[in-house]
Order: C-alpha cells, then structure tokens, then sequence
C-alpha cells in the first residue's frame, strides 16, 4: 500500500476499485475477476466435487443414500424397506452390509494391492447411534432375517443329528466306535463374552465365522474392561477377531481352546449419551476405531404398518440364500483371494484418509479411524463383489473362474462412494458432536462453512472471516489452518490476488446447490417436528 497513492487507496478503501496483479481496477472489473475465478470454465481450474467433512445435518444436510454407493438389488431393497419402516436408509444399509458379511464365507477374501499379500476378508464391525424409540430393532430385524432363518436351520440340522447321535452311542455304550459328537455350526449369537464366541468357533472349521447381533450395543461394547475383572484380556482377543486366522484362547478355569479361524462380527445399536458415556474406555487402544459407524437421521412416522412389497423382500432372501452358496475359486486346496483391476478409486480413498489420518486439526478418533480404511474399503468391496456375483447367479448368468476372482471396477467404485458420502459424514460427526475430543481447526472449520452457506459467498477473505467470527479475528495462522479443511474438501480455493494483509479464497459454486438445499431440508423437517409437537399439545 506504500507504493499506491492516496488517490487510489481512497478509491479501494471506498469500494469503488480493487487491487488486481499489481494494479489498480475499478471495481467492476474486479468482480469480474472473481466470477472468472469462481467459474470452473472461467480459465481456472475446474472445481472438484465438494465433500461432506463436517457431520453437520445443521450445515450441510444429512448423508443421502444413493444408487452409486450399493449394488443395484441391494439398494432397491434397502429403499423399500426403509420407506415401509419409515426409517432413514443409511443405518439399515449398515446393518443389511453387516448381515451380507455374515452370510459370505469366510473362505472369501480380497488382495488389494498387487505387490504385498495382505488380504482382507468379508467382516464387518457396525455401529448404529439412534436416538430413544429410534426403530432399531427394526432395522435390525428386517436386515438379518435371512440370516436368523439360516440360523435356525443349522440348529435344528444339530438338534436332530445330535439326538441320532445320542441313541447310537446308548446302543453302542458297550463297543468303541468312531462317532464323533455333531457339532453345532451357528453364524450368529447374542452373547458376546470371549469364553462363548471361543467355545462356538472351536468347533467350526478353518473358515467358520461367527456375528454378534446385539440390539442394545453398550451391552457388548460395556464388557470389554469397565466392568469385567478380565475386561483387559478380553478386549485383546477382540482385537484380534477383527482380523479373523487361527488363535488360542487361554483361561486359569477353562485352560486352552483353539479356535481355527478366530473370526467375529459386530451389528448393534446403541442411545448416543450412551456412547457419549463408554468414549473414554473404547478409544485406547483402536477397538471402537474397528466400527464403522453411522448415526441415524430421525424421521417421523405417517404409517408404521404399511407391507413390503413381495418382490424386494423374496429378492433379499435369495440374495441371502445364494451368499451362503458361493464359493470362490479353489487353487491347490486353498481359497484363492479375489483381486480388483479398478485402481483410482481406492487410491482416491486411500488419499482422503491419509489426510484425515495427519491432519492435527482433527479429533484422534476420526485420524484413527480414517487410518484404517484402507481395510475398510477393501472389505465392501469384496462384499459388493459377492453380492454383485450372487445377483448374476440369481438372474440366469454361468459365473467364469475370472468373474469369480477378479472384483469389478463398478464395485470398487461404489464401495469408494459409500465411504465417501456416508462413512465421511458420519465420522465427522462421531468425532465433533458424539465422541468429541478436541480439533479446534475442524471446529472453526465448521463455522465458516456455515457462514459461506448463509452468505452465498462467491469469495471470504481473512479479514471478512475475522470481521465476523471473534475467535478468529487477528488469528492469520489459525484461519489458514481452517480454510486448508475447506480447501481440500473442494469448498473453497485460494486465490493468488487480492489485498497484501488478507487472504481470498475463491467459493466454489457448488457448495450453494448441494448442501444449502440438503441443509434448508434439515431445517424444514426439524421446523415441521416441532410445529407437530406443538399441534399434538395443544390438541390433547
């Protein structure tokens, strides 16, 4: 400004000129300049598509479920069925993911990187945070129908070879025969104490697998060492049955139990202050960092009794039905691991996680977390994989050996868009609003993003964000930690011109027409809840 005279520095300070590459302009023209900059086809570069970092439904709307994040049958499905229960579909998608996981044999497993043989197989740890009366058990119900009736049969199947077996042995008390005592081979359990799970998966096979369900989640997440004397021992095997292979379970009382394939999935429900409350006991040592965890959007109910249509529930339980089926290929006696040509949507994931995983300004959990979603997505892709192959089968098609053990791209793809529009979301959310532990960035964050949306900014500099924002005024460090959020979210970008002692940062336009409308959604519906409550008072 020293080099400017007083004639032009009146006329910036008036708002009737600009500073623009070293030179004075009127203003005009340098609103100009900042459409151009804003504009995609504007000689800049083009905008990307924004992200939901901010797990804000006040902000930015809730997480939409769409087609692109699920395989085609398993969508249509879900949508019926949340529309008949009068749910929000993306924790019923958690939950129909989770009881898929437990109908695909853990024989399955994917290979995501072509020069290392880590693998992954097909179990999940989920997680769904409603509120009191927020239908869960429903949500439950509905998606592990299938998989309770394939449990049921298997109990049955043991209850009638067990009894066979019992007659032979009475008649045969006095002769030494090999007849070895039927073994009980379950896919899911409520109990979900280590001694139990230990006891259920030594009899199974190399590939056995057993799913926790619990309805009331703080039932198994409250075990592990609040409140057991051996809370810490049993929290280690825990660990360990995310990842599945063989283990030795040691107890003083019961001595030593091997189990060939230590293999456990996790679905439940849980109250969010219930959550709140465990935090400080489930964040220590990466167990709860495992779930994936999605909060569910409260929605009213018009008609809880309405059926659902025969179709999609006969299609969900021949899904079902053909997941227990299906095989992958077997080469030299052993499960050969599915691989995956599709290689940009991992990496996208892979790079969005990595910088929530370094990112200071961020709660520990959401880094933990996001540090572990290189398993994460290679699980739902396999699973998306299994279930795309299932549908093929159903509707007519020979599966090759390579249909079997190469993953399509369209699967990797959506698996990286259910990540993406849905687990992001509701991480965020789980760090800032649930579990909060701290991210003043992420927080700052948050509030200008709410800002620009009320604005319908085109452009913020540093000194608009300071003018309006008390705890950022005369913090230039802290507003560029909080703006760098929003940068690499696709919000905003910062631009090479403007005012020596202030930051610009150009607005993309895109933010205005995906969240603002999702967000003025949110606030209708919370508007109408509440004018309902009213209305129901008043006419009581």
């Amino acid at each position: 400004m020293a080099d400017l005279g007083p004639d032009a520095v009146n006329e910036i300070f008036a708002g009737r000129a600009g500073f623009r590459d070293g030179k004075i302009v009127p203003i005009e023209d340098a609103k100009s300049d900042r459409k151009r900059q804003a504009s995609p086809d504007g000689g800049g570069e083009a905008w990307p598509d924004p992200l939901d970092i901010l797990g804000a439904p006040d902000l930015v709307g809730w997480p939409e479920l769409t087609a692109d994040c699920l395989p085609d049958r398993l969508y249509c499905c879900i949508m019926a069925e949340a529309e008949r229960l009068s749910v929000d579909p993306c924790p019923l998608a958690a939950h129909v993911l989770a009881a898929c996981a437990a109908s695909i044999r853990d024989q399955w497993s994917i290979r995501p990187k072509a020069n290392d043989p880590w693998t992954q197989q097909p179990r999940l740890w989920v997680c769904v945070v409603k509120s009191v009366g927020g239908r869960g058990t429903e949500m439950i119900r509905t998606a592990f129908s299938p998989v309770e009736g394939h449990n049921r049969e298997a109990i049955k199947k043991w209850q009638a070879e067990h009894a066979a077996w019992k007659v032979r042995q009475k008649a045969n008390s006095s002769e030494e025969t090999e007849d070895p005592e039927p073994q009980c081979v379950r896919v899911l359990t409520n109990d979900a104490t280590v001694e139990a799970l230990s006891e259920i998966l030594s009899k199974g096979g190399d590939h056995s697998k057993i799913t926790v369900l619990a309805d009331e989640l703080v039932s198994v997440l409250g075990g592990f060492g609040k409140y057991k004397q051996h809370g810490g021992a049993d929290r280690a095997d825990m660990l360990k049955a995310y990842d599945g292979g063989p283990h030795t379970v040691d107890r003083i009382k019961r001595g030593l139990v091997f189990v060939p394939n230590w293999s456990v999935g996790v679905a439940g429900n849980i109250q969010e202050r219930k959550l709140a409350d465990l935090a400080p006991y489930l964040v220590d040592d990466g167990l709860f960092q495992r779930f994936m965890t999605i909060h569910a959007r409260p929605m009213s109910i018009a008609d809880d009794d309405q059926p659902l249509p025969v179709a999609a529930g006969d299609d969900y339980r021949a899904l079902h039905d053909r997941l227990v089926q299906l095989q992958p290929v077997i080469k030299d006696g052993k499960p050969s691991p599915v691989w995956t040509e599709e290689k940009a949507a991992r990496q996208g994931i892979m790079r969005l996680a990595n910088r929530l995983a370094i990112d200071p300004t961020l709660p520990v959990l959401v880094r933990e977390t996001a540090a572990k979603w290189s398993g994460l997505h290679a699980r739902l892709t396999l699973i998306f994989h299994v279930v795309q192959l299932a549908q093929r089968e159903i509707d007519g098609e020979q599966l090759t050996g390579r249909d079997l053990q190469c993953a399509t791209g369209d699967a990797t793809i959506r698996a990286a868009n259910f990540m993406r529009q849905i687990v992001l979301p509701n991480l965020m959310r789980l760090g800032f609003e649930t579990m909060p532990d701290g991210g003043t960035g992420q927080a700052h964050a948050r509030w200008i993003a709410g800002y620009l949306l009320s604005r319908k900014a085109e452009a913020v500099t540093q000194r608009d964000i300071g003018r309006a924002y008390r705890d950022l005024r005369g913090m230039l460090n802290e507003t560029i930690q909080a703006m760098a959020i929003l940068e690499d979210a696709g919000w905003v970008r910062r631009s090479p011109s403007g005012r020596h002692d202030s930051i610009t940062w150009v607005v993309s336009p895109a933010i205005h027409t995906r969240f603002a409308k999702a967000a003025a959604m949110e606030r209708e519906r919370r508007a109408a809840a509440h004018e309902a409550i009213r209305k129901a008072i008043s006419e009581f």
